[in-house]
């Protein structure tokens, strides 16, 4: 049998603070959204200032 490593939330998270850093080098304001292997949002973060059809675009 296969075992299947799953993505967990603290490690979304830790994705999520990876990417926020990357556009404050940036200068942008953006929505980061990670999701599982099924494609459901584990966690989402909009960033001040980012449009507000960000969410939609990062889903």
């Amino acid at each position: 049998m296969k075992s299947v490593l799953k993505l967990e939330l603290a490690e979304a998270r830790a994705m999520i603070a990876g990417g926020i850093a990357a556009a404050r080098a940036l200068g942008a304001a953006e929505t980061i959204c990670i999701v599982d292997d099924g494609g459901y949002v584990l966690a989402m973060e909009r960033m001040d200032g980012a449009r507000n059809t960000s969410p939609e675009l990062a889903m």
